[in-house]
C-alpha cells in the first residue's frame, strides 16, 4: 500500500476572526512502540460566540457559516490499495453542536463513494447527490466531520470536491442535542422575565386521523443553506398536474421577513416524512435514513410567504395539500410542523381564528401583513415551525405560520387553561393568511414581479379559490428522440415510473415489434420499424388507484430495400437443412426450391 499526503489548508477568510489555524496530529501507540499515525484533524478557527450573537436574532437559524477551503488536492491524505485510491480528511470546529459542509464544485465519478462520518453516523454520497455541480451535505451531530473518498485509480483525476465552507450548529436539533452555551445565555437574557416550562411538544402520529393524514404527508422539513431550518407544505395546483410547489415563510430565505435572498431556494434541502411512532421520543433530521432531495427555484414572494418549485419531483409518495383562498372564517384547525428540526409535531388550535391586518411600520417590514391569529389548545410550536401550514378542519391550507410566542425553554408557549378567545392581542401564533397573499402585488420588496400565488397555482385563470388536495400523481418518463431512424435499425426506449407504481403496460408500436404488453416499472426495450412513418410508443403505469402515462413518437425513414439469405449448415442430398433470411421491408414472398 502506498501513501501520499496533501498539504492541509485553512481558508484565509477563516482567520478573519483573529484566531490562527492549527492542526492536530495523533500518534497511536501500543505499549512503548508507535504503530501508525492517525489522520490529522484541521481545527478550524471560528469565534462561535460572536457569530451566534448575530445569527440568533432569527428564530429559523440554527447554525453559522464558517469559510473553510479544503479539497482532495490540498488537504488530507491519499492512500492506494490495488486499483483503488482513498482520500481521508477530518475537520473540527470546537464547540459546534452539529456540522455540515458545502462544496461549490463537486464531481464524483461513477466509481466514487464519499462517506462522511459524524459521531459514529455515516452519510454516503455518490454522483447522483451532486446537483448543479454543488453538494450541500446532511447535518451531522458532532463538532467534527471525517471524510473518506474511495475511487477507482483511473478516475482519481476526475474527482472534484472543493469544500468552501463548514456550517457549525449552535441550536440543538432533536431530543438529546444540547445548545451551544452562548445561545442558551442569549435566550435566557431575552426571556429573563419568563419561567422555564416543560416542553409541550406533541407527536404528530399520536393525532393522525383520516381527515388530517394527507396534510401531514404534505408537510416537509426544510434546511436552507445548512444554517436555517423551517417547515413547508407541498401544494396542489388547479390543473392537478403534480408540479412540486412548496409554500413556506419568506423569512426562511435569510432570517429577514423582507426576504432579499430569493436565490436561497437553490440551496434548499427537503426532508420527507420525518415521523416518530406514537409513544416514541421525537426523532431528528440527523437520521441518515431520512429521504431528502435538493434544489428549488423561487416562484412567488409576497408578504412573509415564499412559494418555491422543487427542481425534481418528490422522492416520496407525498400528498399535495388543498387550499382555501376565500378568507372565510373557521373554528379549530391544526398545524403539522418540524420545530427544532424534530420529527413531525402537532398543534391543535382553539376557537374561531382571528383575521386582521398589521401595518408595515408595526412590524418593521415593507408591507402590511394579513394574519390569522390562533391560540394553541394542544401542543406548541417553536423555532423551525415557520412556514408550516395552518389548516382548517376540512384539511385545506388557509395560512402559513410565520410568528409565535416563545417560552423560556425555547419552544412555543404551552396551552393556557382555559385557552383565551383568539384575537390580535391573545394570539400565540400568527400565520400569513393565504387569502391575503393569493392575488396580491402590494409588496414593494418582492423579487418575483407580477407573479402571484393565483397566477402560478391557477395558470389557466379559472378563478378557482378553493382547491382540494390529492395524492401524489404517478409520473412516467420515456425516452424522447428528435432524430429519425432508418427502418430495420433499432432505437432504445427507456422508461421509469414513480416508485409507488406497481404495474406498467406498453401499448402502441408496430405489429410484430414485441413492444406491447406488460412490462416492469423501469426498463429498456429495443424497437424497430419495417413500414416507416411516425410510430407512437406508450407506457401506462398504475398503483390500482392512480395512473400515469408517457408517450414517444419516433419517425422512421424508409431504407433502401435489402434482404439476406443464409443456410444453417452445408446441404447434403436428401437431408433437410435450414435457411434464414432478414429483410428491412415487408411482406416477403418465397420462390424457387424443388417440388
Amino acid at each position: 500500500m502506498t501513501r501520499r499526503r496533501a498539504t492541509s489548508q485553512v481558508s484565509g477568510n477563516a482567520t478573519r476572526y483573529g484566531l490562527a489555524p492549527f492542526v492536530v496530529f495523533l500518534l497511536v501507540t501500543l505499549g512503548s512502540g508507535v504503530l501508525w499515525a492517525a489522520p490529522r484533524v484541521d481545527v478550524v478557527p471560528a469565534n462561535l460566540s460572536t457569530l451566534i450573537e448575530r445569527a440568533a436574532k432569527s428564530p429559523s437559524r440554527f447554525a453559522v457559516d464558517v469559510p473553510h477551503v479544503a479539497s482532495p488536492s490540498t488537504a488530507g491524505e491519499w492512500t492506494s490499495s490495488g486499483d483503488r485510491r482513498t482520500w481521508t480528511y477530518s475537520a473540527q470546529i470546537p464547540g459546534a453542536v452539529s456540522m455540515s459542509f458545502h462544496a461549490t464544485e463537486a464531481v464524483l465519478p461513477a466509481s466514487a463513494t464519499l462517506a462522511v462520518t459524524a459521531a459514529g453516523t455515516t452519510y454516503v454520497y455518490t454522483s447522483k447527490d451532486a446537483h448543479g455541480g454543488e453538494l450541500w451535505s446532511r447535518i451531522g451531530r458532532s463538532d467534527s466531520l471525517t471524510f473518506e473518498l474511495d475511487v477507482a485509480a483511473e478516475d482519481v483525476d476526475r474527482v472534484r470536491l472543493d469544500i468552501a465552507s463548514l456550517q457549525a450548529g449552535y441550536r440543538g436539533l432533536g431530543a438529546g442535542v444540547p445548545n451551544h452555551p452562548r445561545y442558551d445565555e442569549l435566550r435566557k437574557q431575552a426571556l429573563s422575565t419568563m419561567t422555564a416550562t416543560a416542553s409541550c411538544a406533541e407527536n404528530w402520529t399520536c393525532h393522525v386521523t383520516a381527515e388530517n393524514a394527507g396534510p401531514g404527508k404534505a408537510t416537509v422539513g426544510l434546511i436552507i443553506s445548512n444554517v436555517g431550518q423551517c417547515t413547508g407544505v407541498l401544494l396542489n395546483d388547479v390543473p392537478g398536474d403534480g408540479t412540486p410547489y412548496v409554500l413556506t415563510a419568506r423569512h426562511c430565505e435569510n432570517g429577514s421577513a423582507d426576504g432579499g435572498s430569493p436565490d436561497a431556494a437553490l440551496n434548499v434541502t427537503v426532508y420527507w416524512n420525518v415521523i416518530s411512532a406514537c409513544g416514541d421520543p421525537l426523532g431528528s433530521f440527523y437520521d441518515a435514513g431520512t429521504v431528502i432531495q435538493w434544489g428549488a427555484d423561487t416562484v412567488v414572494e409576497q408578504q412573509d410567504a415564499w412559494l418555491i418549485r422543487l427542481r425534481q419531483m418528490p422522492f416520496f409518495d407525498a400528498y399535495y395539500a388543498g387550499w382555501d383562498a376565500t378568507g372565510g372564517t373557521f373554528v379549530g384547525g391544526y398545524t403539522p410542523h418540524h420545530a427544532s428540526g424534530t420529527s413531525r409535531q402537532f398543534v391543535g388550535w382553539y376557537g374561531q381564528a382571528a383575521y386582521f391586518t398589521v401595518p408595515a411600520i408595526s412590524l418593521g417590514v415593507q408591507y402590511d401583513s394579513t394574519f390569522w391569529g390562533t391560540v394553541n389548545e394542544i401542543g406548541a410550536g417553536g423555532p423551525g415551525a415557520s412556514g408550516a401550514g395552518l389548516f382548517d378542519p376540512t384539511g385545506r391550507l388557509v395560512g402559513t405560520l410565520v410568528r409565535g410566542l416563545e417560552s423560556a425553554d425555547g419552544t412555543g408557549v404551552c396551552p393556557a387553561t382555559p385557552p383565551p378567545t383568539p384575537s390580535q392581542s391573545t394570539a400565540t401564533a400568527f400565520s400569513t393568511a393565504f387569502s391575503g397573499v393569493f392575488d396580491s402585488l402590494a409588496d414593494p420588496g418582492t423579487s418575483t414581479g407580477t407573479a402571484t400565488m393565483q397566477s402560478v397555482l391557477d395558470p389557466d385563470a379559472t378563478g378557482t379559490l378553493v382547491r382540494e388536495g390529492q395524492k401524489s400523481p404517478i409520473t412516467v418518463t420515456l425516452s424522447q428522440y428528435t432524430e429519425s431512424f432508418p427502418t430495420g435499425t433499432y432505437a432504445h426506449l427507456t422508461w421509469s415510473a414513480s416508485p409507488w407504481a406497481n404495474t406498467c403496460t406498453a401499448s402502441g408500436g408496430e405489429t410484430g415489434d414485441s413492444w406491447a404488453g406488460t412490462v416492469l416499472t423501469t426498463g429498456t426495450k429495443d424497437v424497430t420499424s419495417l413500414d416507416g412513418g411516425d410510430v407512437t410508443y406508450t407506457i401506462t403505469c398504475t398503483d390500482g388507484e392512480r395512473t400515469g402515462t408517457a408517450s414517444a413518437t419516433l419517425h422512421w425513414t424508409l431504407s433502401p430495400p435489402s434482404v439476406s439469405l443464409t443456410q444453417d449448415s452445408p446441404a447434403v442430398y436428401g437431408v433437410p437443412f435450414g435457411l434464414r433470411w432478414v429483410s428491412n421491408v415487408r411482406p416477403c414472398t418465397v420462390a424457387g426450391g424443388t417440388a
